[in-house]
């Protein structure tokens, strides 16, 4: 079968064994295990580590943020869908980052 994930697929694929304990995972979990990535981010970015560990932390969120859509009802056809969906969306690059600069002034 063709991975629909791509290079990703194999990170999806690794949390199959556990998908009942992940089907079950409050959103609270997802969005406090996204705030420790971030923070081990700049712990890194801190302690001037290698960069290696700065890019593994960032790979890790893609896993977590997997298995949060997993925790939807998304399975990885599904989740390709959604990026595909969603990507559309920036062919207006400028749009985007004025939003954000309009809403949250970044």
């Amino acid at each position: 079968m063709e991975p629909v994930l791509g290079v990703f697929q194999d990170m999806f694929d690794a949390w199959i064994p556990v998908t009942d304990f992940v089907d079950g995972i409050p959103d609270v979990y997802f969005r406090n295990i996204l705030t420790i990535q971030m923070n081990e981010i700049d712990d890194h970015v801190c302690d001037m580590a290698p960069m290696e560990k700065v890019i593994n932390e960032m790979v890790d969120i893609i896993s977590v943020t997997f298995n949060w859509m997993r925790s939807k009802g998304l399975d990885d056809q599904g989740i390709a869908d959604a990026v595909v969906r969603r990507t559309s969306r920036f062919a207006d690059v400028q749009a985007i980052m004025d939003s954000y600069n309009e809403r949250y002034g970044l």
